[in-house]
């Protein structure tokens, strides 16, 4: 399945069907206000901010945040350049920032990721001119 903005949420929705509440409060806080609609930028950031509530208790909510990487490796991997320019900036560099330079922490982020999730976070990396610790190593 290629993946563009207007499927996307749908299909993160149906593996992460918690996640539905948070955006469905994104998009309402957006309904009275006719110059802004949703976007899938702004559905991926309540994703990481339902990933940082899933941090919280890692043990607990093991096989959601996995299953949040899952979900992000198929859309890295599938999705249009829109979608990968919004997975780049708006989930992963958001995530990494802020992880700040706790490279305990980036390495343990970066295990959890795929192939094509990575690659993403190494453009976005070739684009600011960085070297995110733990990004390059092999062991991932």
């Amino acid at each position: 399945m290629k993946f563009n903005e207007h499927n996307c949420t749908n299909y993160i929705l149906s593996y992460l069907p918690n996640f539905k509440p948070k955006v469905l409060d994104y998009h309402n806080e957006l309904k009275d206000n006719p110059t802004e609609n949703p976007t899938l930028c702004g559905d991926l950031t309540e994703l990481v901010d339902f990933y940082k509530d899933l941090k919280e208790s890692p043990k607990v909510n093991r096989k959601e945040i996995i299953e949040i990487f899952k979900v992000m490796e198929e859309l890295a991997a599938q999705g249009d350049k829109n979608v990968k320019g919004a997975l780049e900036v708006c989930f992963f560099e958001s995530i990494i920032n802020s992880l700040g330079t706790d490279e305990k922490a980036l390495k343990e982020f970066f295990k959890m990721l795929g192939p094509a999730s990575l690659e993403l976070c190494k453009q976005n990396d070739a684009f600011w001119g960085t070297r995110t610790p733990g990004l390059y190593e092999s062991n991932h």
